[in-house]
């Protein structure tokens, strides 16, 4: 029997046995478009310094429950602007399937919202930062998102909203 075999062997096993078990089988591109509708009389101006938007989008849904198979996409917007207008627009869908078994409770949620676009956030930078790059701009190195402080705010966000829905209504 060979290591990967022996590897094998034990993973499937303790799957069976319940152990909890995490991997990540693909990462890939999804969906990437640049547009740049100041060009080409951008490269011809003095620009001064671009204001820019970034905004961070993740999705999932389940591919095959019974094997624990979960699409996760990170979708990245990036907008540059000066006083003329839009100078770029790049989005880019970073997506990956993983495989999340038998987690302990509350940690599935904890692993899809901020393990996983851990994993894809670097793939996804490098693509932002190759078609800004590509379309004839400098570089743009995309900030480290803190994926763990957005999902604890979206529990406390739920939580509060959930205290608030179980609240009976007053009359004035």
């Amino acid at each position: 029997m060979t290591e990967n075999e022996k590897a094998s062997d034990a993973a499937g096993a303790g799957a069976e046995k319940g152990d909890a078990k995490f991997e990540a089988l693909k990462i890939y591109l999804k969906d990437a478009s640049f547009e740049a509708p100041s060009t080409p009389g951008v490269f011809t101006q003095k620009l001064g310094q671009p204001k820019n938007e970034v905004e961070v989008l993740l999705d999932y849904s389940s591919l095959d429950d019974e094997r624990g198979l979960v699409e996760v996409i990170l979708n990245i917007t990036v907008t540059s602007k000066n006083d003329d207008g839009t100078l770029y627009l790049v989005e880019v869908h970073q997506a990956g399937v993983f495989q999340i078994l038998h987690p302990k409770p509350d940690a599935r949620e904890l692993v899809l919202e901020v393990t996983c676009p851990h994993i894809l956030m670097p793939f996804a930078r490098e693509e932002i930062n190759s078609l800004i790059t590509k379309g004839g701009f400098t570089s743009f190195l995309l900030a480290p998102v803190n994926f763990d402080a957005i999902y604890r705010s979206k529990k406390i966000q739920r939580e509060e909203q959930a205290k608030t829905a179980g609240k009976p209504e007053t009359l004035n």
